[in-house]
Protein backbone atom coordinates (compact mmCIF):
# COMPACT_ATOMS: atom_id res chain seq x y z
CA UNK A 1 0.00 0.00 0.00
CA UNK A 2 0.93 3.65 -0.68
CA UNK A 3 0.51 7.41 0.36
CA UNK A 4 0.69 9.64 -1.82
CA UNK A 5 2.37 13.00 -0.84
CA UNK A 6 -0.45 15.40 -0.74
CA UNK A 7 -1.19 13.06 2.26
CA UNK A 8 1.50 14.55 4.04
CA UNK A 9 0.18 18.02 2.86
CA UNK A 10 -1.68 19.17 6.15
CA UNK A 11 0.66 18.85 8.56
CA UNK A 12 3.01 20.78 6.01
CA UNK A 13 1.28 24.09 5.33
CA UNK A 14 -0.45 24.26 9.18
CA UNK A 15 3.34 25.68 9.58
CA UNK A 16 3.72 26.98 6.19
CA UNK A 17 0.08 28.68 4.99
CA UNK A 18 -0.12 30.38 2.01
CA UNK A 19 2.85 27.63 0.23
CA UNK A 20 1.14 26.67 -2.92
CA UNK A 21 0.93 22.96 -2.51
CA UNK A 22 2.91 22.06 -5.42
CA UNK A 23 6.08 24.12 -3.70
CA UNK A 24 4.86 21.63 -0.46
CA UNK A 25 4.90 18.62 -2.52
CA UNK A 26 8.12 19.40 -4.19
CA UNK A 27 9.51 19.99 -0.95
CA UNK A 28 8.10 17.05 1.31
CA UNK A 29 9.10 14.61 -1.92
CA UNK A 30 12.81 16.08 -1.39
CA UNK A 31 12.90 15.34 2.11
CA UNK A 32 12.06 12.07 2.01
CA UNK A 33 14.49 11.36 -1.21
CA UNK A 34 16.89 12.76 1.65
CA UNK A 35 15.66 10.43 4.16
CA UNK A 36 15.73 6.99 2.58
CA UNK A 37 18.97 7.84 0.62
CA UNK A 38 20.91 8.49 3.93
CA UNK A 39 19.55 6.34 6.84
CA UNK A 40 18.31 2.97 4.79
CA UNK A 41 14.83 3.32 5.72
CA UNK A 42 12.71 1.36 2.86
CA UNK A 43 14.39 -1.83 2.38
CA UNK A 44 13.22 -4.30 -0.01
CA UNK A 45 13.55 -7.74 -1.10
CA UNK A 46 13.58 -6.91 -4.91
CA UNK A 47 12.04 -9.44 -7.47
CA UNK A 48 14.20 -12.33 -8.41
CA UNK A 49 16.00 -12.03 -11.38
CA UNK A 50 16.85 -14.61 -13.81
CA UNK A 51 20.60 -15.80 -15.93
CA UNK A 52 20.97 -16.13 -19.39
CA UNK A 53 23.14 -18.61 -20.59
CA UNK A 54 26.80 -16.57 -22.00
CA UNK A 55 25.20 -13.17 -20.08
CA UNK A 56 26.96 -11.79 -17.21
CA UNK A 57 24.29 -8.86 -17.25
CA UNK A 58 21.37 -9.01 -14.69
CA UNK A 59 18.19 -6.73 -14.85
CA UNK A 60 16.91 -5.26 -11.30
CA UNK A 61 12.91 -4.37 -10.97
CA UNK A 62 12.12 -2.19 -8.66
CA UNK A 63 8.70 -1.13 -7.81
CA UNK A 64 7.03 1.73 -9.33
CA UNK A 65 8.11 5.40 -7.81
CA UNK A 66 11.29 4.24 -6.68
CA UNK A 67 15.11 3.79 -7.47
CA UNK A 68 17.73 1.93 -5.28
CA UNK A 69 20.02 4.12 -3.09
CA UNK A 70 22.11 1.04 -1.89
CA UNK A 71 22.96 -2.51 -2.18
CA UNK A 72 22.29 -4.08 0.49
CA UNK A 73 22.62 -7.85 -0.02
CA UNK A 74 23.28 -10.26 -3.20
CA UNK A 75 22.66 -13.93 -2.86
CA UNK A 76 22.72 -16.88 -5.44
CA UNK A 77 20.36 -19.98 -5.90
CA UNK A 78 22.15 -22.85 -7.15
CA UNK A 79 20.22 -25.01 -9.25
CA UNK A 80 18.00 -27.39 -6.96
CA UNK A 81 18.66 -25.42 -3.99
CA UNK A 82 16.20 -23.65 -1.46
CA UNK A 83 19.37 -22.50 0.44
CA UNK A 84 20.99 -18.97 -1.03
CA UNK A 85 24.29 -18.30 -1.33
CA UNK A 86 25.82 -14.44 -0.52
CA UNK A 87 27.57 -13.28 -3.69
CA UNK A 88 30.54 -10.89 -2.63
CA UNK A 89 29.90 -7.31 -4.03
CA UNK A 90 28.74 -5.77 -5.26
CA UNK A 91 31.89 -3.68 -6.53
CA UNK A 92 32.98 -1.56 -9.06
CA UNK A 93 35.11 -2.54 -12.41
CA UNK A 94 38.24 -0.58 -10.83
CA UNK A 95 38.27 -2.76 -7.95
CA UNK A 96 37.87 -5.96 -9.50
CA UNK A 97 40.82 -5.12 -12.05
CA UNK A 98 42.87 -4.64 -8.77
CA UNK A 99 42.02 -7.77 -7.14
CA UNK A 100 40.46 -10.23 -10.01
CA UNK A 101 42.57 -9.65 -13.18
CA UNK A 102 40.51 -11.42 -15.73
CA UNK A 103 37.21 -11.54 -14.51
CA UNK A 104 35.61 -10.44 -17.59
CA UNK A 105 36.16 -13.31 -19.22
CA UNK A 106 35.95 -15.61 -16.35
CA UNK A 107 33.06 -18.34 -17.23
CA UNK A 108 31.44 -20.57 -14.90
CA UNK A 109 33.17 -24.26 -15.12
CA UNK A 110 31.34 -27.35 -16.34
CA UNK A 111 27.31 -27.49 -17.06
CA UNK A 112 26.00 -25.56 -13.55
CA UNK A 113 26.38 -21.48 -12.86
CA UNK A 114 28.77 -20.45 -9.70
CA UNK A 115 28.25 -16.67 -9.38
CA UNK A 116 30.65 -16.06 -6.59
CA UNK A 117 30.81 -11.96 -7.21
CA UNK A 118 28.90 -9.11 -8.47
CA UNK A 119 29.18 -5.71 -9.77
CA UNK A 120 26.92 -2.77 -9.70
CA UNK A 121 26.67 -1.61 -13.14
CA UNK A 122 24.19 1.06 -13.53
CA UNK A 123 20.86 1.49 -11.18
CA UNK A 124 18.92 -1.46 -12.65
CA UNK A 125 21.84 -3.61 -13.82
CA UNK A 126 23.87 -6.44 -11.95
CA UNK A 127 27.50 -7.73 -13.43
CA UNK A 128 27.25 -11.75 -12.37
CA UNK A 129 31.45 -12.90 -12.09
CA UNK A 130 31.73 -15.83 -13.52
CA UNK A 131 29.36 -15.73 -16.34
CA UNK A 132 27.11 -18.13 -16.46
CA UNK A 133 26.88 -21.04 -18.64
CA UNK A 134 23.14 -22.36 -18.81
CA UNK A 135 20.17 -20.04 -18.42
CA UNK A 136 18.39 -20.57 -14.92
CA UNK A 137 15.24 -18.66 -13.56
CA UNK A 138 14.94 -16.76 -10.14
CA UNK A 139 18.65 -17.44 -9.51
CA UNK A 140 19.49 -13.61 -7.82
CA UNK A 141 18.09 -12.67 -4.93
CA UNK A 142 18.64 -8.61 -4.21
CA UNK A 143 18.18 -6.75 -1.08
CA UNK A 144 18.25 -2.97 -1.39
CA UNK A 145 17.48 0.29 -0.04
CA UNK A 146 15.03 2.26 -1.91
CA UNK A 147 14.28 6.09 -2.26
CA UNK A 148 11.52 7.92 -3.98
CA UNK A 149 11.92 9.23 -7.75
CA UNK A 150 12.16 12.67 -8.43
CA UNK A 151 8.75 12.21 -10.12
CA UNK A 152 7.34 9.98 -7.91
CA UNK A 153 3.74 11.05 -7.19
CA UNK A 154 3.29 8.49 -3.99
CA UNK A 155 5.63 6.23 -1.30
CA UNK A 156 5.18 3.30 0.74
CA UNK A 157 3.00 3.83 3.44
CA UNK A 158 6.12 2.73 5.67
CA UNK A 159 7.12 6.58 4.88
CA UNK A 160 3.92 7.91 6.51
CA UNK A 161 3.36 5.57 9.37
CA UNK A 162 6.86 5.50 11.05
CA UNK A 163 8.27 8.68 9.18
CA UNK A 164 5.71 11.53 8.73
CA UNK A 165 6.81 13.79 11.69
CA UNK A 166 10.79 13.37 10.58
CA UNK A 167 9.69 14.41 6.68
CA UNK A 168 7.71 17.22 7.14
CA UNK A 169 10.35 18.45 8.83
CA UNK A 170 12.85 18.12 6.53
CA UNK A 171 9.77 19.92 4.21
CA UNK A 172 9.32 23.03 5.98
CA UNK A 173 13.46 23.73 6.88
CA UNK A 174 13.09 23.29 3.18
CA UNK A 175 9.89 25.72 2.56
CA UNK A 176 10.41 28.19 4.95
CA UNK A 177 14.10 29.17 4.34
CA UNK A 178 12.41 30.31 0.93
CA UNK A 179 12.93 34.00 0.60
CA UNK A 180 10.66 36.75 0.28
CA UNK A 181 7.72 34.74 0.55
CA UNK A 182 4.19 35.00 2.75
CA UNK A 183 5.51 31.66 4.54
CA UNK A 184 9.20 32.38 4.74
CA UNK A 185 10.56 32.21 8.52
CA UNK A 186 14.40 31.66 8.82
CA UNK A 187 14.32 31.30 12.38
CA UNK A 188 12.59 28.63 12.13
CA UNK A 189 13.91 26.71 9.13
CA UNK A 190 17.23 26.68 10.99
CA UNK A 191 15.64 25.37 14.05
CA UNK A 192 13.74 22.89 11.44
CA UNK A 193 17.09 21.91 9.39
CA UNK A 194 18.87 21.05 13.18
CA UNK A 195 16.08 18.98 13.60
CA UNK A 196 15.41 17.58 10.63
CA UNK A 197 19.22 16.07 11.09
CA UNK A 198 18.45 14.87 14.03
CA UNK A 199 15.18 12.70 13.56
CA UNK A 200 17.47 11.50 10.00
CA UNK A 201 19.96 10.03 12.47
CA UNK A 202 17.73 8.64 15.26
CA UNK A 203 15.67 7.29 12.60
CA UNK A 204 19.25 5.60 11.02
CA UNK A 205 19.69 4.19 14.64
CA UNK A 206 15.84 2.38 14.95
CA UNK A 207 16.98 0.88 11.69
CA UNK A 208 20.37 -1.04 12.79
CA UNK A 209 18.67 -1.63 16.00
CA UNK A 210 15.32 -3.12 13.80
CA UNK A 211 18.43 -5.28 11.83
CA UNK A 212 20.46 -6.32 15.54
CA UNK A 213 23.40 -4.78 13.71
CA UNK A 214 24.69 -1.63 15.44
CA UNK A 215 28.08 -2.01 13.32
CA UNK A 216 26.82 -2.79 10.17
CA UNK A 217 27.95 -0.90 7.32
CA UNK A 218 26.97 -1.33 3.90
CA UNK A 219 30.55 -1.80 2.27
CA UNK A 220 31.37 -4.57 -0.50
CA UNK A 221 32.90 -7.65 1.07
CA UNK A 222 35.85 -9.33 0.33
CA UNK A 223 36.61 -10.58 -3.15
CA UNK A 224 37.60 -14.37 -3.04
Amino acid sequence: MSKAWDDYLPDVLLEAPGCPTLIAVNAIRSAAIDLCGERNVWQEDLERTSLVADDPLCDLYVPDDSEIATILDVRFYPVGETTALSIAGPTDEKTLNAVRPGWKDEASEGTVNTVSVCAYLSPLVLRVIPIPVVSQADAIAVTATLRPTRASTEAPDLLYTDYLETICTGALAKLLAMGNKPWSDLQTAVFKSAEFRRMKARAGIRVLTASGAMQMQVHPRTLA
